[in-house]
């Protein structure tokens, strides 16, 4: 009896142990499949951030075009006013001159090349515009110049650049005025032009006249 109990318990275990080899299997097969599923998901989020590392690409793309696309267009829109300026000069400059002719430094090799340094030349014949004409209202004056520098959307630099250039004819004699046309005009190049006395025309609007005429006068006088 004791013989039988014994064997019987044998079966048991042997049939625990299958069980449990079973249960062992089906654990590992398991496993398996669950690191199956994580290797797919890796993969997946790879290629997800190999398309996003694409997608950021096409997008910085798209805005250095767009970015590129803009400056064309804005220096392509100031080439435009340049001209528009240059025709129709009479028109934007006649509410302050008499006279009104529109040249660029080119058109006066001639007559004034000579009177400036190769570097200066060289500087005010990147102007964009240069208005000869006598003032209305301060006919004492008699004939001005106006350094004109013009871009749609007038900033500091073409302040400045509207400044030194004037400053070139100023140094050899001319009562020369610095002016910025444009269609409009930031914070900055407003504060700059009034503080400064430079000629602000927007959209036709003529701003700080007076300012930049006495300006100019006293660079004459100091210049005489």
């Amino acid at each position: 009896e004791r013989l039988t109990r014994l064997e019987a318990t044998v079966q048991e275990l042997i049939k625990a142990q299958k069980e449990t080899e079973a249960r062992v299997q089906e654990l590992t097969e398991a496993q398996k499949r669950t690191e199956a599923k994580v290797r797919e998901l890796t993969e997946a989020q790879n290629r997800t951030e190999v398309m996003m590392h694409e997608l950021i690409k096409v997008q910085e793309e798209q805005a250095r075009d767009i970015k590129k696309l803009k400056d064309d267009m804005s220096s392509v829109k100031g080439r435009l006013l340049e001209i528009y300026y240059h025709r129709r000069a009479g028109a934007y400059f006649g509410r302050i001159l008499r006279r009104v002719k529109a040249l660029l430094p080119s058109d006066l090799e001639e007559e004034l090349e000579s009177k400036f340094t190769p570097r200066d030349w060289l500087d005010l014949l990147q102007l964009d515009l240069l208005v000869q004409g006598r003032p209305r209202e301060r006919k004492e004056l008699g004939e001005v110049w106006l350094a004109v520098e013009i871009s749609a959307v007038v900033d500091r630099c073409d302040v400045e650049r509207a400044l030194r250039r004037a400053e070139h004819l100023q140094r050899v004699g001319y009562l020369a005025i610095p002016a910025v046309a444009g269609e409009e005009a930031t914070q900055g190049a407003r504060v700059m032009a009034c503080q400064a006395g430079v000629v602000m025309i927007l959209d036709g609007q003529v701003a700080f006249w007076d300012e930049a005429v006495e300006r100019a006068l006293a660079a004459k006088k100091t210049g005489d």
